[in-house]
């Protein structure tokens, strides 16, 4: 914060140009026929609570959201801009759709004091995002109307808009807008950011000028100041985003799929439907096959069970997509044959792709039979659910022709939302971490290590379990392979460990409640108490202990160590540290063999 000023003036500079050429751009854009009349037609509705709801947004930010860390914090103020998008619907627009949105967006928020798994975070602001993002839709239309088509024409006319609506803003600041609540809005921002730049300019000039008013301002500076760009921010883009409506004009009207014709549809999809079939026919032969007939077919589960699983959802994906715009081209062609030959196409395909769900499924299953549950394996289970529901409701779409349109797409949110439920509700780190490896293998320690802090029992079980490899190679001057390979994951793991430990440590000592994961409290609190010894003392211990061993007796292991950490690909999955540790390099041998870390019973 000291240095704000330093920097403050260069990126100025260096973002000039920029400015200009932006601004260069909107003048030209914005002197355009077609556009002067689309600007025209708009014009900038400040909704009635307007001001309450901009008031929450920025009161929402500068209480929970001004804080460095990713936590509850920011959950509560994704949770304000919602109800402030909220507000700024009228009353008789709350439907029940608008309040689904509304809940769930808030939700998604809660949710980030919830889970400290990253892939669930990430689902999380995927889902605050899309469901402020469809707030901010319905808000710039007169009436939802529940077409596909027609939701993309709007959201292609919404892409147009910017530039339009900029416009309209700047009309209605400079005082030709017919509503007088938006002329003295604009007038109050227009005074706060010209109050705010003549401050920024005199107080850098005078804190330069004398150290102790400088002293006496730093505060000021690094509270105050930076607040309130940040909230004039906030402000901004709320006023742009929900005084955003799209002219009467363009929202008439559903467009139907008329584009394509019957034959344009209906070859392709039947060519889609061969390859599909060839695809299957050559599963067939080790669909339901066990370990063994991969061996006696040369088939490796790198090729068959981890490449083609990701593949394959990748295909059931778009090919859902291909049936829903066949059923869209089914409804319009008003000829019975032509629609008859339609509705079984789309069948075939869903029957297909249904097929092409069971053999993901037994990827996905044989998988875990060989290696054991990752969080790919759980997440592609929970997307395989989703499909499967998509493609029922499609059957459903394209066979039962009082099914509307609304009902699907009411599915699909109702399915979608089910998932985002339930990657937050189910503890997939802790369920992976506590499974039993398969076929007698040994917990892969450092797998375990690299899930979040949702997983710390797991986190207790490789700690115990590489104190007790370590504690059984000691003695050893001589490793095999095995051994070798175990070492290396235990390394590894301890330094993702202590990579963590240190970063929980350090962010909940700072007791800032905004900051706060419920997982990684807990875990915190076990570290800071009945696990203190172990995550301390211990793996200190280990850490060294490990080094000091490979120094003492020899034992190389760097080409190992750079196989495991950039070789091996871990979905869904982050590391916290960014290279290796120690160990690699024979040193040269010590005059003490390295000591034991087995310390009291508190393990």
């Amino acid at each position: 914060m000291d240095t704000f000023f330093m920097f403050l003036f260069p990126l100025l500079i260096i973002s000039l140009p920029a400015l200009l050429i932006a601004l260069l751009i909107y003048l030209i854009v914005t002197r355009r026929p077609g556009v002067i009349k689309r600007v025209e037609e708009s014009e900038a509705r400040f909704p009635d609570l307007f001001p309450w709801a901009a008031g929450i947004a920025v009161l929402g930010f500068n209480l929970f959201a001004y804080t460095p860390s990713f936590g509850i914090g920011w959950g509560l103020f994704c949770g304000s801009v919602m109800v402030a998008t909220y507000l700024c619907l009228e009353p008789l627009r709350r439907t029940l759709l608008i309040q689904f949105l509304t809940l769930t967006g808030i939700l998604a928020g809660a949710f980030f004091g919830w889970r400290a798994n990253g892939f669930a975070q990430w689902v999380n602001a995927i889902t605050f995002l899309l469901c402020f993002s469809a707030l901010v839709f319905l808000r710039s239309v007169e009436a939802l109307k529940w077409s596909a088509l027609w939701i993309l024409k709007m959201l292609w006319e919404i892409s147009r808009q910017p530039l339009i609506h900029m416009k309209v803003l700047e009309r209605a600041a400079t005082g030709s807008a017919r509503e007088k609540r938006s002329r003295t809005f604009f007038l109050v921002l227009r005074t706060a950011i010209i109050t705010l730049a003549l401050l920024l300019f005199f107080a850098y000039l005078l804190s330069s000028a004398d150290p102790i008013f400088e002293q006496m301002v730093r505060r000021i500076r690094e509270e105050a100041l930076l607040r309130t760009l940040f909230s004039v921010l906030v402000l901004i883009i709320l006023t742009f985003l929900l005084t955003l409506r799209l002219p009467q004009r363009v929202q008439e009207g559903a467009p139907q799929f008329r584009v394509l014709g019957f034959t344009e549809v209906f070859v392709p999809g039947a060519a889609i439907a061969v390859l599909f079939g060839l695809f299957l026919f050559i599963q067939a032969k080790y669909l339901f096959g066990s370990h063994s007939d991969f061996q006696s077919l040369g088939i490796t589960y790198s090729d068959y069970v981890r490449d083609g699983f990701v593949q394959l959802l990748i295909t059931i994906f778009f090919g859902s997509m291909l049936c829903y715009a066949i059923v869209l081209k089914q409804r319009i062609v008003g000829k019975n044959d032509q629609e008859r030959a339609l509705a079984i196409l789309n069948a075939f395909l869903i029957l297909e792709l249904g097929l092409m769900l069971v053999s993901a499924l037994k990827r996905d299953w044989m998988y875990v039979e060989m290696y054991g549950i990752t969080r790919v394996r759980i997440i592609g289970c929970i997307f395989l659910a989703w499909l499967a529901g998509i493609l029922i409701l499609l059957l459903l779409f394209g066979t039962w022709r009082r099914m509307l349109e609304k009902l699907f797409l009411s599915g699909a949110v109702v399915l979608s939302a089910a998932v985002f439920v339930s990657l937050n509700v189910f503890n997939m780190d802790a369920y992976i971490a506590a499974a039993t490896p398969p076929r007698n293998q040994p917990t892969d320690v450092y797998y375990i290590s690299l899930l979040s802090a949702d997983a710390y029992d797991g986190w207790k079980r490789v700690l115990v379990e590489s104190i007790d490899f370590y504690e059984s190679i000691r003695a050893k001057d001589v490793l095999t392979d095995a051994e070798k390979n175990r070492l290396v994951d235990v390394k590894l793991a301890v330094q993702e460990l202590s990579a963590e430990r240190n970063r929980t440590l350090a962010k909940y000592r700072a007791a800032d409640w905004r900051d706060a994961i419920v997982s990684e409290r807990a875990a915190f609190q076990g570290m800071e108490g009945s696990d203190r010894l172990l995550f301390n003392t211990q793996l200190d211990c280990l850490a060294r202990s490990i080094s000091e061993y490979q120094s003492h007796r020899g034992i190389e292991t760097s080409e190992r160590e750079w196989q495991r950490f950039y070789e091996y690909e871990y979905a869904f999955v982050s590391r916290s540290s960014f290279g290796l540790w120690g160990s690699g390099e024979v040193v040269g041998a010590r005059a003490d063999p390295p000591s034991s870390c087995r310390q009291s019973s508190q393990i």
